[in-house]
């Protein structure tokens, strides 16, 4: 396990889409969902793909796994095959932000590392 830094260690999921959007703000609920991997996994949704520790680091310990640590990597690795898919998002289709700027600097965002 790779800690976190003191000043990381936080839950943000009410800042996250998954709360602002889709109505799940409360760590316990999150990490325990269906769709949820738990605080070592990805909370799996068609809006995208979520690390749970990532929104609920204080819930799940402030700790990271190396698996994540890697899977953070190859992520950020692969970012030139990055496909734009938010015109397919209930964000654009229920809530009109179908403009990648838009979506990240709207206030309910958390911006680029959470989307």
């Amino acid at each position: 396990i790779i800690s976190n830094k003191g000043d990381d260690c936080e839950d943000t999921l009410k800042d996250h889409p998954a709360c602002t959007f889709g109505g799940l703000c409360d760590c316990e609920t999150f990490v325990n969902a269906a769709d949820s991997g738990e605080c070592n996994g990805f909370y799996i949704s068609s809006n995208g793909n979520v690390e749970v520790r990532s929104v609920c680091a204080k819930y799940c310990g402030c700790a990271m796994t190396a698996a994540i640590e890697d899977a953070a990597s190859t992520t950020e690795s692969s970012e030139a095959n990055c496909v734009d898919t938010l015109a397919d998002s209930p964000s654009c289709r229920f809530g009109g932000l179908c403009d990648c700027d838009v979506f990240v600097n709207a206030p309910e965002s958390s911006g680029c590392d959470s989307v």
